[in-house]
């Protein structure tokens, strides 16, 4: 994604999606939210999105958790002192 109308675009794919509840997409992160009911399902969702151009995967939220984790257990005012 590279402008607000490729989000635009992502957003209205997914929302026309059967069990979609609601989708947000992020232009900074490249990434989306969306609310499930079934029969919507997050390969039904990645497959559609990769038919408009925009294949996608799957966040590995333990990963992105330890990264965080990290991240935070690190002090990060010296860096800016050098």
């Amino acid at each position: 994604m590279k402008c607000g109308g490729c989000v635009s675009a992502v957003e209205k794919r997914l929302r026309a999606q059967p069990g979609v509840q609601e989708a947000s997409v992020n232009l900074l992160s490249r990434s989306a939210w969306v609310e499930l009911e079934p029969p919507a399902t997050a390969e039904s969702l990645l497959e559609s999105l990769a038919a408009l151009g925009f294949p996608g995967h799957l966040r590995d939220p333990d990963g992105e958790l330890a990264w965080w984790a990290w991240a935070w257990a690190r002090p990060i005012w010296p860096a800016w002192w050098l």
